[in-house]
């Protein structure tokens, strides 16, 4: 919320105590940005976009344990779809817990 800008090769990534379906605005945010909803399993499981200033409710009918905030255009610059499985030390953590259980 609030950033003006946001380089090329960074993101945010938000962490959830578990896996759910979530909601995001950006009626604080005034770059267009890809939502990546991703799941305990690490997978991509919807990618939205977002419009600056909106209040409309982004929320997919997914269960996310993460949510990727990235520039716009940037998952498809990268070739990021739906399934693809995202590394990242947070997300790695949770996949390795998750498989431990199982």
């Amino acid at each position: 919320m609030f950033r003006t800008t946001m380089a090329d090769d960074h993101g945010m990534l938000f962490v959830f105590e578990d896996s759910q379906p979530r909601r995001f605005t950006m009626q604080n945010t005034s770059i267009p940005l890809d939502l990546l909803f991703v799941g305990e399993d690490g997978k991509v499981r919807a990618i939205e976009k977002g419009q600056p200033f909106s209040t409309i409710p982004i929320s997919p009918r997914v269960d996310a344990h993460f949510v990727l905030e990235l520039k716009a255009g940037t998952a498809q610059t990268a070739g990021i779809q739906i399934g693809e499985r995202l590394r990242h030390p947070l997300i790695d953590t949770v996949v390795n817990h998750s498989r431990r259980r199982v």
